[in-house]
């Protein structure tokens, strides 16, 4: 069983002149639980930051904090990702 936390913080700076922008980090744990026996055989955790400005489209700097947000999120994940695929492909068949 793959279980999955995540965690993000996310800043905001609005500006007078410019676009305004917004940082979020995030902190990504990933455990692989054996149901069979109750053992933890993986653990991962990775970090992941992002940056974006407000474009056009976007109604608000939430929007914008939201999307900071999911690239920081998307890039810790695929950190974690990649470790666990190396795991997987040490581990023999039944």
């Amino acid at each position: 069983m793959l279980i999955v936390k995540t965690e993000a913080r996310e800043y905001r700076k609005d500006r007078v002149l410019g676009k305004d922008e917004a940082r979020a980090y995030c902190e990504a744990e990933c455990v692989i639980l054996d149901v069979r026996t109750g053992t933890i055989p993986y653990t991962s955790v990775s970090q992941g930051e992002a940056t974006a400005e407000k474009i056009d489209g976007e109604y608000s700097l939430s929007e914008t904090s939201s999307r900071a947000e999911g690239m920081a999120v998307e890039r810790a994940m695929t950190e974690n990702v990649a470790g666990l695929l190396e795991f997987l492909g040490t581990i023999d068949g039944p």
